[in-house]
C-alpha cells in the first residue's frame, strides 16, 4: 500500500517537473519576442529613398533613341 508521504513526494516531484516546464516555455517566449522587437526595430525605414533587404527596384530605364524617331512621324 502506498504512504501519504510517497504520494506527497510524486506530487511535489510533478509539481517541480510542471514549474521547469512553464519556466522554459515563458523564456522561449520572451526571447522570440525580443528577437521579433529587434527584427521590427530594424526594419524601420528613415529614409524613403532606402528599401528594405530583399526588395529590388529595377534600374531606371533611359530615354530610347527611337522615341525622337516617333515624334518626327
Amino acid at each position: 500500500m502506498i504512504g501519504i508521504s510517497t504520494v506527497l513526494l510524486w506530487g511535489l516531484w510533478l509539481g517541480s517537473i510542471a514549474g521547469v516546464v512553464s519556466w522554459m516555455i515563458a523564456l522561449m517566449r520572451d526571447r522570440r519576442s525580443a528577437t521579433h522587437q529587434k527584427v521590427a526595430a530594424q526594419m524601420v525605414i528613415t529614409d524613403p529613398t532606402s528599401h528594405p533587404v530583399g526588395i529590388r527596384t529595377p534600374p531606371p530605364v533611359p530615354p530610347s533613341s527611337h522615341d525622337g524617331l516617333d515624334n518626327q512621324l
